[in-house]
């Protein structure tokens, strides 16, 4: 949810200051969008760069809650077995 926020951020920011930009520009048309276009470089690798590690936390939070939920069948299906051969034994 915090990356959300920050992707959202980073959006919200990179409009407003294009905006804010373009109306306070006091250089050529030309020199102002190479400017602008190279922010909006910057910041789509930033955005990138922040994306490309929240895929691997969310990847690691993936594979910790498999592993968890292995770990959790596992358990239950000894479980279940020792029951079964508990009852197995108590009706010999």
């Amino acid at each position: 949810m915090n990356m959300l926020r920050v992707f959202i951020g980073i959006i919200v920011g990179t409009a407003i200051g294009t905006i804010v930009g373009l109306l306070f520009a006091p250089d050529k048309g030309t020199k102002t969008r190479k400017q602008l276009s190279k922010k909006g470089d910057q910041y789509a690798e930033e955005f990138k760069k922040d994306f490309d590690e929240f895929k691997v936390k969310i990847n690691d939070q993936y594979k910790n809650l498999r592993k968890e939920a292995e770990e959790l069948a596992k358990k239950g299906r000894e479980s279940a077995e020792a029951a079964t051969e508990k009852a197995r034994n108590a009706m010999k």
